[in-house]
């Protein structure tokens, strides 16, 4: 496919380190057990400008799925040139697959977590196996008689411990990384290390977020700053699982309105059923259109009925009646005319 620049190219470094690693990792399994094992090898690919459904300018975070190479029991005979063409194939399918439009409403985010279905759908194949876990395993099991042999689940537990702890390292920031205390090992410990940090903060966070949204008022500012800042509160509370019912957020937010909506408020309030967050925040904007519309029309017609009074003003000025004073009559002398 040369579209991907895979035709006629020489294989990355990451490519053959992955490939090189992979193998390596292959070789240690066989000398500890005696055999080889069915292996899948996973890694990250960066989506940003790979696919065919456009992502927005302001879209922020990490944005990419897994890629998944898989080699069967029976390839015992692969050189390091084969690995590195299963991840290079791999790396090029994922590619081709994600440059094709999405079908259906749910496409395109399945076609995502298809590579993370696959990868824990093998994970979890062999009875016993132990995915992700707190407690971790004993190096050795021992059976009825005394005797002991290594624990299989104890390779699988540092494997998949390893591999949640690299997707919690990859997804912090530099200064969440910083709370991380020095002798924490396991991905348990990482994440109730961070909850210990940021518990504090979060509970002092979603205090001062709800009495912002139990005092936020509309005040001066307009329907759109108004609705902007009450839904970052809410979208804010969210963000620390601290979800604002529908409901909860209609009255919260015609509350805020004040006194000058209170024919609103009440007209939409008083009776059930009480409409939806959505369902209010549009009635809202009707009511604001029809009452700008009022206002205008009150002007044109202001406007209008002065102008009609100016011009009945002028029209009495401007011809001469009797309500303009004369010199000319009885008694009167035109100034600078004087008798000797």
């Amino acid at each position: 496919m040369s579209g991907c620049g895979f035709t006629n190219s020489q294989p990355s470094t990451v490519e053959v380190m992955t490939a090189l690693i992979w193998r390596a990792q292959i070789n240690a399994t066989r000398a500890r057990y005696g055999h080889l094992k069915t292996s899948m090898m996973s890694m990250p690919m960066n989506l940003r400008g790979r696919t065919f459904e456009k992502i927005p300018k302001n879209c922020c975070g990490n944005f990419f799925t897994m890629i998944n190479a898989k080699i069967p029991v029976n390839d015992s005979k692969m050189g390091l040139n084969d690995f590195v063409d299963l991840v290079r194939d791999a790396i090029r399918n994922s590619i081709t697959e994600f440059a094709q439009p999405s079908e259906g409403e749910d496409g395109f985010f399945s076609k995502v977590m298809k590579p993370f279905r696959e990868f824990f759908e093998e994970l979890g194949k062999k009875d016993g196996d132990l995915i992700f876990s707190g407690e971790k395993p004993a190096e050795e099991i021992e059976d009825d008689k005394g005797n002991k042999s290594p624990n299989q689940l104890y390779q699988s537990w540092i494997n998949n411990d390893g591999l949640l702890s690299s997707w919690l390292l990859g997804t912090m920031k530099e200064e969440v990384m910083s709370l991380i205390y020095s002798e924490v090992d396991t991905a348990y410990k990482i994440w109730t290390s961070i909850e210990e940090q940021l518990l504090p903060v979060i509970v002092e966070k979603e205090g001062l977020l709800k009495n912002m949204l139990m005092s936020i008022r509309k005040g001066l500012k307009s329907h759109d700053e108004y609705l902007k800042k009450f839904k970052s509160i809410c979208d804010n509370l969210a963000a620390i699982k601290k979800l604002v019912s529908d409901g909860d957020k209609v009255f919260q937010f015609a509350h805020g309105l004040g006194k000058k909506y209170m024919d609103f408020r009440t007209a939409m309030l008083t009776k059930p059923p009480y409409p939806s967050f959505s369902q209010f925040v549009l009635a809202l904007q009707g009511h604001e259109q029809a009452v700008l519309a009022h206002k205008e029309e009150e002007k044109t017609y202001l406007e209008h009925a002065q102008a009609y009074f100016g011009q009945r003003g002028c029209g009495r000025n401007g011809r001469g009646g009797r309500g303009n004073f004369n010199s000319r009559g009885r008694g009167f002398t035109s100034a600078g005319r004087h008798n000797s």
